[in-house]
């Protein structure tokens, strides 16, 4: 009789070189009997999951989507974030076809240009030299800079809960130092890069961002500021928690823009899980849409769609129908799913709504499609928040 063979991704566990941090150490300082058995009776190994072993720049923490990539493919993977940087900093990505299109849109059509991404240096999501190499192709292309506007979704998760205030000064004063852009609205991630179809979150990010729905606020400076002091709720403090809030005119009333039919948009996160909820509110003609038979619709009641340039840096996902500046590679042949498949076996992929595309989609090489002998179960993530009490805003 055969027996099934068991790969377990325990996601985020990890052993820390560094002792003199153990008094901060979670996964030290927690009892794990099981973990000590299996450690004791089995062999086992370390392996690194940081900078070019997961092929990522030296020095970079790696993450849920790296990791699963690598682990399927059974390879270093050289990532796309590390292209991308590579491209800005000799000169390519200026004359990127994709993203002079939708900067040539608004143009040829005295519209403007928002940039939709993560402001952080934790370089999970994007980065910001990422932003600055859009800002610097808008300079190159001379596009008025005051049509130029960034809706900024605050980390908080990858980096110090406290960090968005620096990292939002740092691209205000690129902005001043280059001419180009202006903030229109900021968000915490929890709201504009949810990835569990929590559709209430993704809604007031939407709302701001579209109609300049939402507290204003004369600075982001200032919202950031009165978010670390007045958190929503005792629960969702810091960075990635600040909800959607619109900046204005000196009135102190106006938003400084509204999305408008004819404007073009740029998605610069490289990674897709998170991008993809905000990304389909504003490119899917049907909005609430179809999520397969025996599912109900997903999305909120968003109303007339756009009639938008929308541009991402990278493939987000297949149905999106987007510009992408950075289309995936080649696939890769003979990963671990594909070899499997070949040798006549079955496999069972099974996970969290939360983890669901990483042990197929991410774990396959960004193939949706499953192999031959691949059955996959989802189960639902919670829907509630950190402190576990349901989210009622």
């Amino acid at each position: 009789m055969t027996r099934p063979l068991v790969l377990i991704v325990r996601d985020g566990w990890g052993k820390n070189p560094h002792p003199e941090w153990n008094h901060g150490n979670a996964i030290h300082l927690a009892r794990h009997p099981v973990d000590d058995a299996l450690m004791a009776e089995y062999p086992h190994t370390l392996i690194k999951t940081s900078g070019f072993d997961v092929g990522l720049p030296e020095g970079t923490m790696g993450n849920s989507e790296v990791g699963h990539q690598n682990i399927g493919a059974g390879r270093i993977v050289d990532q796309e974030s590390v292209h991308i940087t590579k491209q800005i900093r000799t000169g390519e990505f200026l004359s990127n076809p994709e993203l002079n299109a939708a900067v040539s849109n608004a143009l040829a059509k005295g519209t403007n240009l928002h940039l939709f991404g993560i402001v952080s240096d934790a370089g999970v999501h994007g980065l910001l030299e990422h932003l600055y190499g859009v800002l610097g192709l808008c300079k190159h292309r001379n596009i008025p800079g005051n049509r130029v506007f960034l809706h900024g979704f605050t980390d908080g998760r990858d980096s110090s809960p406290n960090k968005g205030a620096e990292y939002m000064r740092q691209v205000e004063s690129k902005m001043q130092e280059m001419g180009i852009g202006r903030v229109a609205t900021v968000s915490g991630r929890y709201w504009s890069m949810d990835r569990d179809n929590r559709w209430q979150r993704v809604e007031k990010a939407y709302r701001a961002i579209a109609f300049g729905d939402g507290p204003r606020f004369m600075s982001a400076a200032d919202a950031i500021a009165h978010y670390y002091n007045n958190p929503a709720q005792p629960s969702m403090s810091g960075d990635e928690f600040i909800p959607p809030s619109v900046i204005t005119e000196t009135d102190g009333v106006t938003p400084r823009t509204l999305v408008r039919d004819g404007d073009s948009v740029i998605f610069y996160n490289y990674r897709g899980d998170r991008p993809r909820e905000l990304t389909r509110a504003f490119v899917f003609e049907e909005f609430p849409y179809s999520a397969g038979e025996g599912n109900p619709p997903q999305g909120f009641d968003r109303g007339k769609k756009f009639d938008l340039h929308f541009t991402t840096m990278t493939a987000y996902e297949t149905s999106l129908p987007v510009h992408v500046a950075y289309p995936k590679p080649p696939k890769m042949v003979n990963i671990l799913g594909e070899y499997i498949s070949a040798l006549g076996l079955k496999q069972f992929r099974c996970a969290e709504t939360e983890k669901y595309a990483h042990v197929t989609f991410f774990f396959n090489d960004y193939r949706e499609a499953p192999f031959l002998g691949e059955d996959r179960e989802i189960i639902p993530s919670p829907k509630n928040l950190p402190d576990g009490k349901p989210l009622t805003t």
